[in-house]
C-alpha cells in the first residue's frame, strides 16, 4: 500500500473528483469537501453517499476539482518539488 498514492495526484492534476478514504498518508493531501470527500474505510454505505452526491451536485463537483488542481500546483509541482529539494540540499551542505 502507498501511503500517498500517485493516482490520487494524477487525477487531481487532471481536476477529476476524488473520493476516497481515511487510510495511511491520504488525509494529508485531501481535506474531506476541499478538495476531495474522504469516507472511512470499509465503509460502503459512506462511498455510495458520497459518489451520489457527486452526482447530483455539479456546483461541489466544479469546487472540488478546482480546489483539487490548486492544491497539488501548490504543493506538489515539479517547480515545487525542485524548490523543496533545493532548499533540503542547501540546509544540509550548509551543516556539513
Amino acid at each position: 500500500t502507498e501511503g500517498l498514492p500517485n493516482s490520487i495526484m494524477e487525477a487531481m492534476a487532471c481536476q477529476t473528483c476524488v473520493v476516497s478514504t481515511r487510510h495511511s498518508g491520504i488525509p494529508e493531501l485531501l481535506t474531506h469537501d476541499v478538495n476531495a470527500i474522504l469516507v472511512e474505510p470499509k465503509q460502503n454505505d459512506q462511498l455510495e453517499q458520497a459518489l451520489i452526491t457527486l452526482i447530483q451536485d455539479p456546483h461541489l463537483r466544479d469546487r472540488l476539482q478546482k480546489r483539487a488542481r490548486e492544491t497539488v500546483d501548490q504543493g506538489f509541482s515539479l517547480t515545487q518539488m525542485k524548490k523543496s529539494i533545493n532548499a533540503l540540499v542547501t540546509v544540509t551542505s550548509a551543516d556539513i
